[in-house]
């Protein structure tokens, strides 16, 4: 697991190597969590209250790195055959949808 935007990831796992899935979230989402985990810090790369931080995101102003750019790297990857893009959004249906089904007992 990684946070690197795809240009980074090894030329190995790039090409092919490995299978890579690319899990989107929504960029408000992201801001939150982000403002929520730096918040645990004494330092932080980004300072500021949520709003400024949102408005960094939106500038491209993080510590990590554009978040579009980020998106965009891997969006242009969705057609190779290692590369599986998925959202949070749709994992957290897919999760939800699967804890209803009733569990059924195994053949004997």
């Amino acid at each position: 697991m990684t946070h690197l935007p795809f240009v980074l990831l090894p030329r190995d796992v790039r090409g092919g190597k490995c299978k890579i899935v690319y899990v989107m979230r929504n960029p408000k989402d992201v801001t939150v969590s982000m403002h929520h985990f730096l918040k645990g810090f004494t330092w932080s790369p980004q300072e500021g209250s949520i709003l400024e931080l949102g408005q960094q995101m939106i500038d491209g102003n993080v510590f990590c790195g554009p978040y579009w750019t980020h998106l965009q790297q891997f969006w242009e990857q969705r057609h190779k055959p290692h590369v599986f893009i998925n959202t949070f959004e749709q994992m957290k249906k897919v999760t939800s949808v699967a804890h209803r089904v009733p569990r059924t007992a195994s053949p004997s």
